[in-house]
């Protein structure tokens, strides 16, 4: 969904450089509200700040409420500018989702450090089971020591 608006947004604000008529330029308006507001949202809820904070601004900047008079020729440089921004954000998105890793599995990065069962969060059942099991242990390594005197 974020590919698709990201998408819908860059294409919207290209077509802003042709003469289009004042209703073009206002539905671009509120549709820009809406589509970064819903990106804004979105990356927040992924814990992406500084994109939340970028979608926040522009949602705020294409608002339709208190126009922002920028004049025609920096409009068209801020929608170029943003289109080429969305677009790049797709590929940059891509690249995290799927970065290329010279290991198999995060098992054999040198830094890896396994976990050691302290540090494991474990169901109490398994828990006692594992308390008991150290006692048998034990129990039974004191009883060979007894067996062998």
């Amino acid at each position: 969904m974020e590919r698709v608006i990201k998408i819908f947004l860059s294409l919207i604000l290209f077509i802003c450089l042709a003469d289009m008529p004042y209703g073009y330029y206002q539905f671009v308006r509120f549709a820009g509200l809406i589509c970064f507001a819903i990106l804004a949202y979105q990356a927040n809820q992924q814990g992406r700040q500084k994109e939340m904070i970028i979608y926040a601004g522009l949602a705020l900047l294409f608002q339709p409420f208190f126009k922002i008079a920028l004049g025609r020729e920096i409009w068209n440089i801020v929608d170029v500018v943003v289109g080429i921004g969305l677009l790049i954000s797709i590929f940059m998105i891509q690249r995290k989702a799927n970065p290329k890793s010279k290991h198999i599995c995060n098992s054999h990065k040198p830094t890896h450090r396994p976990k050691i069962a302290k540090e494991l969060v474990l169901p109490t059942q398994t828990k006692l089971f594992l308390k008991n099991f150290q006692r048998f242990k034990k129990n039974k390594n004191t009883q060979r020591t007894t067996d062998t005197q």
